[in-house]
């Protein structure tokens, strides 16, 4: 069996998945799942440039998901980081795609983390699972967010040209937790004021936590810089950046852990 780099696996996953068509997720639909992709997703309330790379094999640990509502005015985002692969991931992101189905037409996006979670306390089960819900609400041009032991995330307005990063500003006891690990954890959810062309960037430790051969992680300072200088680039061009700069930190070391990024633009009134 033929053994690929880090970097050789970077350049085959971009190279296999250019130039495929955008997905549009229409009315009432959810898209999403645990399968290593490479896609352009857009919406009423968000376009966005989606990479899931999963380390082993077609199927990872990260799952991702994308759905709207019955009159199209509310988007939701959902990711999440499980440790392990398998029947696990494959059973909590049944749990997410059946909480975001439940909630669907609800403006509240933390109660899909407490159904997750409340699922998974119930089922027993194994492992740990961070994830961040977010909402765009056309109605009201807003932004919500709900984090369960995620990392923050990424914003920047239209007008400006720097990231700011972005965590639940609200500290409760037991709560916002990642999922499962107690019966009736609590989540909030927070919002922030958004305009048309405003961006956020989502993603998972993969990405922060890739280790080059001198034990050196990518981290968030990385991220933020190639943020700041890529700003005014198209979404797919700007996560091009991302994977490009990830690819030759690694240079010939194995990817060790699956990697899932989305960069995202809102569409408002």
């Amino acid at each position: 069996m033929e053994v690929l780099t880090g970097l050789e696996v970077l350049e085959s996953f971009i190279d296999n998945f250019l130039g495929m068509p955008m997905i549009t997720i229409e009315c009432a639909e959810i898209w999403g799942g645990i399968n290593s992709a490479n896609e352009d997703i857009q919406t009423k309330g968000v376009s966005a440039s989606l990479s899931s790379q999963a380390h082993l094999g077609e199927k990872g640990g990260d799952i991702y998901y994308f759905s709207v509502c019955g009159k199209g005015l509310i988007t939701r985002i959902a990711i999440a980081d499980v440790t392990g692969h398998g029947e696990i991931a494959s059973q909590i992101s049944e749990w997410i795609y059946k909480g975001l189905l439940e909630h669907m037409n609800m403006t509240d996006g933390s109660e899909v983390l407490k159904r997750v979670n409340e699922i998974a306390f119930a089922e027993g089960a194994r492992g740990i699972t961070t994830a961040s819900v977010f909402t765009i609400n056309q109605i009201d041009s807003t932004l919500s967010f709900s984090i369960a032991g995620h990392p923050p995330f990424f914003f920047k307005k239209r007008e400006e040209n720097d990231w700011k990063e972005i965590a639940l500003k609200k500290q409760i006891p037991k709560g916002n937790i990642p999922l499962g690990i107690f019966e009736n954890a609590p989540y909030h959810e927070e919002t922030i004021q958004i305009k048309n062309g405003d961006r956020f960037f989502v993603y998972t430790d993969g990405l922060i936590e890739a280790t080059n051969k001198n034990l050196e992680q990518f981290g968030r300072n990385s991220l933020l810089n190639i943020l700041n200088s890529n700003s005014k680039k198209k979404l797919k061009e700007l996560k091009h950046s991302i994977d490009s700069a990830v690819k030759n930190h690694l240079k010939e070391v194995h990817i060790q852990d699956d990697l899932t990024l989305m960069a995202m633009e809102v569409a408002v009134n």
